[in-house]
């Protein structure tokens, strides 16, 4: 049984013998049974004061105890909705961040490959001209060989020249020398005309030996011949 209703039984009986008892006062005296109901009674009142007592206290923590829990879940969910209002910025900086980031890595990419492109391009052209410079060398060195090839053909040219321009002077002096006298004394039949026409002839081979004559190098120290008559 609940402890109330036990409360309630006890209160109505001894609200039955307290009315009761002015009636039986006069006839007999209070009964041993009667003091221990009362005494149990009044035990049993006492009892359900402090469990009522009780019962408010702990009403009240609990009730204490749901306000104090209510607060807490709010501010529970208001750090959560922070939290997560927090959580969807940082969220956003980061996923603009990892964009850049992309873009950046996708521009430096798109570099590396102009670079590789264009070191290509070097390496290429500098393959190029070494081989240029290699067959520019050669060319040198050739043409080179070729100078001095040719340089030693200039001075025995000039060498075989400067020869046969000493060998036409002797043979021009000698025939200038050679006078109408020592002709007639050689029994040649030349006659006035016939030493005119040799002195032009003379001259004429002259003028050819000095107009072909290259004066270079040592060559160009001997004089030509001048025309003298003997």
């Amino acid at each position: 049984m609940h402890p109330l209703r036990s409360l309630s039984g006890l209160r109505l009986a001894l609200a039955m013998l307290t009315a009761a008892s002015p009636i039986t006062a006069f006839a007999q005296e209070v009964s041993p049974v009667e003091l221990k109901l009362r005494e149990a009674l009044r035990n049993s009142m006492i009892q359900q004061r402090t469990v009522e007592g009780e019962r408010a206290r702990l009403d009240a923590e609990l009730q204490a105890l749901k306000v104090q829990s209510d607060r807490q879940i709010a501010d529970l969910k208001r750090a959560l909705a922070e939290a997560t209002k927090q959580a969807d910025a940082d969220k956003a900086v980061a996923d603009q961040k990892l964009k850049e980031t992309s873009e950046k890595l996708k521009a430096t990419e798109g570099q590396a490959a102009a670079l590789a492109g264009s070191l290509d391009k070097w390496k290429a052209s500098h393959t190029q001209l070494a081989e240029i410079t290699r067959q520019k060398e050669a060319e040198r060195a050739r043409l080179e060989v070729e100078n001095i090839d040719l340089k030693n053909l200039v001075k025995d040219r000039e060498r075989r020249n400067l020869e046969l321009y000493k060998t036409g002077k002797e043979i021009l002096d000698r025939y200038e020398s050679f006078s109408l006298g020592k002709a007639i004394s050689a029994r040649e039949p030349f006659t006035g005309l016939a030493k005119v026409k040799l002195e032009e002839q003379v001259q004429d081979s002259r003028n050819d030996l000095d107009d072909n004559f290259v004066k270079t190098g040592d060559s160009a120290k001997v004089e030509p011949v001048s025309s003298t008559n003997p």
